[in-house]
């Protein structure tokens, strides 16, 4: 079978239409539209416009997002932590975002960001590779360790901690 009459039996399926009709101004697919509008057009995913076929633009597994404005974003922290009692060292990436109760605690945690993010490779740093290994309980190691550190540093009452990037090699 010739590439176009693939693209457009898939173009079909999808609901898109024939591929030239985007081209001619149809209400087929429009290359570039579906990136300004969050990277999704019609509930469908959008595809590269150029690259090898199967080819995405970022990894699988990577989340491409913006911090709301009611989040602190706090910058990734990259640590060498013990695996356990041989004295074998792992790398730790995280990134977490905080959600405070209100403005004013959002203010208030974003005086002390600095000191925040200090406190908390000080305080990983006190863990073990292991205790950050289990996917579920990880996560929520990580959730408690961060919102326990910036409470305390910053004084603000944190609602949430939302990790973005936890990461262990």
């Amino acid at each position: 079978m010739n590439k176009w009459l693939i693209l457009a039996i898939i173009g079909a399926a999808l609901g898109l239409g024939h591929p030239a009709a985007a081209s001619e101004g149809g209400e087929g697919h429009k290359e570039g539209e579906a990136h300004k509008e969050g990277g999704k057009e019609g509930g469908h995913e959008a595809k590269p416009a150029k690259g090898k076929k199967g080819e995405e633009p970022h990894g699988k597994n990577e989340i491409i997002a913006k911090v709301p404005g009611a989040y602190l974003a706090l910058s990734k922290i990259r640590l060498v932590i013990e695996e356990n009692d041989t004295g074998i060292l792992r790398s730790l990436d995280i990134e977490a975002w905080l959600q405070p109760d209100d403005e004013e605690q959002l203010a208030l945690a974003r005086s002390k960001k600095k000191q925040i993010i200090a406190a908390l490779s000080e305080e990983l740093k006190r863990y073990n590779w292991e205790a950050f290994k289990d996917s579920k309980r990880g996560i929520e190691v990580a959730k408690a360790v961060v919102k326990e550190t910036a409470e305390r540093i910053s004084g603000a009452k944190i609602a949430e901690v939302v990790i973005k990037t936890l990461v262990l090699k």
